[in-house]
């Protein structure tokens, strides 16, 4: 599979016009962030859905702070709050603005390192 093509999909999905020169230097992007986090040499396969979505993430912050992302227009309907595991507990941002949904929606994709965590290697 490839990232490209799937992180292409994923925006268009959201309704999301894509930029190929951009999405394309954003998926080399965050592979090189990938292989630097975890010392490695290339993507691990089962880090597939979780890069395509640090490439959409990455996509819509840069849009979004480039000003070509307008939260009014972007069709996100609910944001989670919190969640909690014990009891399963989850909290809908029901309140919040289509800026504040919108921003909490790239921050979930953009993901964070420890979601990388399992495949650092320690470098020698």
């Amino acid at each position: 599979m490839d990232i490209l093509q799937e992180a292409q999909a994923r925006l268009e999905s959201f309704g999301v016009a894509v930029d190929g020169p951009a999405i394309a230097f954003i998926v080399e992007l965050v592979k090189e962030k990938i292989r630097n986090f975890c010392n490695i040499d290339e993507v691990p396969e089962d880090l597939f859905y979780t890069a395509v979505d640090m490439v959409c993430g990455e996509y819509l912050y840069q849009m979004q702070n480039l000003g070509k992302l307008d939260a009014e227009i972007f069709p996100v309907d609910a944001a989670i709050k919190s969640i909690s595991e014990g009891d399963v507990k989850v909290s809908f941002m029901d309140n919040a603005s289509a800026s504040d949904r919108l921003t909490t929606l790239i921050q979930t994709l953009r993901g964070t390192d420890q979601d990388l965590m399992a495949y650092r290697r320690l470098k020698w």
